[in-house]
């Protein structure tokens, strides 16, 4: 492998992040990022990019995944129905 024993580049790391999501293979994403299938699964794991029993990843929330705040949409909507009601 190419790659091998190298570290980790940020765009390795995003490229790993979006071939997951879309559904790609260990293999494949090992062809694409010319590592090993022992390489990418290691990384996925210390990213906490798990599959599910079905073989569609799932996203667990980590360093590299976003979470959504509800309370920021709670409170534009508090904004708008208190300025519609005057």
């Amino acid at each position: 492998m190419k790659n091998a024993n190298a570290p980790w580049t940020k765009r390795e790391l995003r490229t790993l992040k979006t071939r997951f999501q879309d559904g790609m293979t260990d293999r494949q994403m090992s062809a694409e990022l010319h590592r090993s299938t022992n390489a990418i699964q290691q990384k996925r794991a210390e990213l906490r990019l798990l599959r599910k029993k079905g073989g569609q990843p799932k996203l667990v929330q980590g360093e590299y995944t976003r979470k959504k705040s509800s309370v920021q949409e709670i409170s534009l909507l508090w904004g708008l129905i208190k300025y519609t009601k005057a």
